[in-house]
């Protein structure tokens, strides 16, 4: 018998593999490990079938090899998520250095460039066009680096995570644009309660913020912005649509506005492409997910799926 061979490694995994063996009358392909007679473990799949007259059939396959090139290879995966996660900590050191260290020379730019347009008589109009011109540029890289550092901060922040209410986030954001709202005449439907989520408030701010602005900034010429908000809920999830009346996205931009920098239209406005971006991590953040809808001149979808 395998006892006598001294065939098992450990004589009480035979001990459960017997009593199992006793029970189900058969056994397919289960993991064992066995030793040979110098010692050596040796992995395999056995199979057992007890027959008429109590006869017992086994055979092995000796899987040793496979089970080796499987613990290199778990080897090899574990050792290169370790360099990925080292380089991803070096990549997000460097982009809070780049920030950093281009903040200084930006400013002193802007501060002499509006001195000088402050201070100075100008005899040439094309001197003082050009210094608005540098002046202009300083004013967008700083807010494109601002925007840049807030969304490599949260990268960086820890945010816990709970039970919030949709409805009072929403509520805090409208009253944050209160002024924007009225200035554009937008209207905002909420026509039913969006109930709780497992979320964070100051990801769920920076969420709503940024899409209410983008439809009230990507607003059709002389129509006034209306934004409707509602959510749909499964077993598990709650899906919260903002759709707006605006300009809408051509089809080719929807697989690149939750990309950093992408602006997807071509409507003058303040605007950088970080929006979506920071919309997009957010969600990330809290477990959740985001999908957009869009048609030009066709107004905006856009679908957040948070867990309960």
């Amino acid at each position: 018998t395998s006892l006598e061979l001294n065939l098992w490694t450990n004589p009480e995994d035979r001990k459960k593999f017997i009593e199992k063996l006793k029970k189900q009358r058969f056994i397919l392909n289960e993991k064992t490990l066995f030793q040979n007679r110098n010692g050596e473990n040796i992995h395999a799949l056995t199979t057992t079938f007890i027959l008429k007259n109590d006869i017992m059939f086994s055979f092995v396959v000796d899987i040793s090899e496979l089970v080796k090139l499987q613990n290199e290879l778990e080897i090899k995966v574990r050792e290169r998520t370790a360099k990925l996660e080292e380089l991803n900590e070096e990549l997000k050191e460097f982009t809070q250095s780049l920030i950093h260290d281009l903040k200084e020379p930006l400013r002193t730019i802007k501060n002499f460039s509006e001195l000088i347009l402050e201070n100075c008589d100008f005899n040439k109009p094309s001197l003082e066009k050009h210094l608005s011109l540098i002046n202009s540029a300083s004013l967008t890289l700083e807010k494109m680096i601002s925007e840049l550092y807030e969304f490599a901060r949260l990268e960086r922040e820890q945010f816990t995570l709970a039970r919030v209410s949709l409805d009072r986030a929403i509520e805090g954001v409208i009253n944050m644009l209160d002024a924007k709202l009225k200035e554009s005449k937008a209207e905002i439907y909420i026509p039913q309660e969006l109930g709780m989520v497992y979320g964070n408030t100051t990801l769920l701010t920076r969420t709503f913020q940024n899409i209410i602005e983008n439809s009230i900034k990507y607003c059709k010429e002389g129509v006034k912005p209306q934004i409707t908000i509602t959510s749909q809920k499964t077993n598990s999830t709650i899906t919260v649509i903002i759709s707006d009346n605006g300009i809408g996205i051509k089809e080719e931009y929807l697989n690149k506005v939750f990309f950093p920098f992408v602006r997807a239209n071509n409507k003058k406005s303040d605007g950088l492409g970080m929006g979506l971006a920071i919309v997009k991590k957010s969600m990330e953040l809290m477990g959740g997910n985001v999908r957009i809808k869009s048609k030009l001149n066709k107004g905006t979808q856009i679908y957040l799926t948070f867990r309960l």
